[in-house]
């Protein structure tokens, strides 16, 4: 199998194969995306991505926040799950119905997409200022790459400014 590996800086993803052998290789899987990478999801026929923004700069400003969008790994054709602008996205997950739940790291926001949907909605959104509470409320702040355990119905959340990762239950 494959790993991908996004740079959101350069707007780039690599392919990373051979991990059967002594020496893997890494290689350009393609370049100048509009809306550049981050968070990765590898589907069965498609790459999914959670994109940061359009022209970044430096301190990560971009002109336009990031969307959901995949790209197929045959003919590498995109489509949208979300379209942006969104927010500056990081982690992205995949629920068994289809779903999809992505956070945003600067936003404080965690966010839901019913399959087939066009518009997302907010799963949990926290401020800035509760940063050293231990509030639920404060869930979402700085979260970067989310995890799913659909077993125990939970979602992972690292709070990087508080240094910890949430639990968040759902049903």
């Amino acid at each position: 199998g494959n790993a991908y590996v996004s740079d959101t800086m350069q707007s780039a993803i690599y392919q990373v194969s051979g991990f059967a052998t002594a020496h893997p290789q890494s290689t350009v899987w393609i370049t100048g995306l509009e809306q550049a990478p981050n968070g990765l999801y590898a589907d069965k026929d498609r790459l999914v991505i959670a994109s940061w923004g359009s022209q970044i700069a430096d301190g990560f400003k971009v002109k336009d926040l990031g969307g959901v969008y995949s790209i197929g790994y045959k003919n590498k054709d995109r489509q949208d799950i979300a379209v942006a602008p969104i927010a500056n996205l990081d982690g992205l997950e995949r629920m068994k119905d289809g779903s999809w739940l992505f956070s945003a790291k600067i936003q404080d926001r965690l966010y839901h997409i019913a399959q087939g949907q066009a518009d997302s909605r907010v799963l949990r959104q926290s401020d800035r200022k509760l940063t050293s509470s231990n509030t639920s409320e404060a869930v979402a702040v700085d979260a970067a790459d989310i995890g799913l355990m659909e077993s125990h119905k939970l979602i992972l959340v690292p709070n990087m400014l508080k240094n910890q990762v949430t639990a968040i239950g759902y049903h």
